[in-house]
């Protein structure tokens, strides 16, 4: 839903799903739900279900303060955002991307 939702608007539509992100070495840092990654900015779309057990919430935390010190940024929304308003979700990932490509000019 979300991605459909971003290929609708021209400059979201270099996106890419399930997008590996490695650190320098190589190893398997996160799988980002969608990804820009020459501005290196993850989306995650976290469902309630899978992501707040307690060993997968503990995972996530570790992931996202690794992709933070790697200089990624990223944009966690819950199912229950995307469902109730997958335009607004769209809009914070259009913003951000903007501003992603004015800082690398």
């Amino acid at each position: 839903m979300l991605f459909e939702a971003m290929m609708v608007r021209p400059l979201l539509q270099t996106v890419q799903k399930q997008y590996v992100i490695r650190e320098e070495m190589g190893r398997i840092v996160s799988r980002a739900d969608f990804a820009f990654p020459d501005l290196r900015y993850a989306v995650y779309c976290d469902g309630r279900q899978w992501h707040l057990r307690e060993d997968r919430w503990q995972r996530d935390l570790r992931q996202r303060n690794e992709l933070a010190a790697l200089g990624w940024l990223i944009s966690v929304f819950s199912g229950a955002d995307v469902h109730r308003d997958v335009e607004a979700c769209v809009s914070i990932v259009e913003r951000t991307v903007r501003d992603r490509m004015a800082r690398t000019r």
